[in-house]
């Protein structure tokens, strides 16, 4: 099994995977975890998986702790979840689609609701970058991503935050 390059887990009911789990496939490059009921992504570690499918599931947060390691993805989709913030991503990476498209980012904006995931996003975010005054710094690693495509479709904003997007070079129009 170590030399598995594709893992398709689509349509089951994980909701939980144990850190480490696909840490020893060293030459997975494409996982399709769809339309399961995963509520988070923390510390992403796949660096050599280029095709990340988590679309359809109940997904609230993605987040990619600070290292120096190059991430390989070059495809997330992250459509049909329950995202209220915008995904933290590695900092050198190889993304060029983003599927963000049917998530429920823009909500905080319309409600002051305070929900665990709100708490552990911040502290993690606050930790991420604390003695940083630019509240845009949780993204400012997107400046230099080379992302030609985002797909926001079918959220819930009331405006939108251009200083997280204003310096993608690579967006394709």
């Amino acid at each position: 099994t170590k030399n598995l390059k594709v893992i398709n887990l689509e349509n089951n009911l994980i909701s939980k995977i144990e850190e480490g789990t696909f840490n020893p496939l060293k030459k997975l490059t494409k996982l399709n975890l769809a339309q399961n009921n995963l509520a988070y992504i923390c510390d992403f570690k796949l660096y050599q998986v280029t095709y990340l499918n988590l679309s359809r599931n109940s997904i609230e947060f993605f987040i990619t702790h600070d290292n120096e390691n190059v991430y390989h993805l070059e495809v997330l989709d992250l459509s049909y979840n329950n995202l209220i913030y915008f995904p933290i991503l590695p900092k050198h990476n190889h993304l060029k689609y983003l599927h963000l498209q049917n998530n429920r980012l823009g909500v905080i904006e319309m409600a002051n609701s305070a929900s665990e995931a709100n708490h552990l996003y911040e502290d993690i975010t606050r930790s991420k970058h604390s003695g940083t005054e630019n509240e845009d710094s949780v993204y400012s690693d997107w400046q230099i991503m080379p992302l030609v495509h985002l797909d926001l479709s079918s959220n819930h904003f009331r405006s939108f935050p251009l200083t997280m997007v204003r310096d993608l070079q690579s967006m394709e129009i």
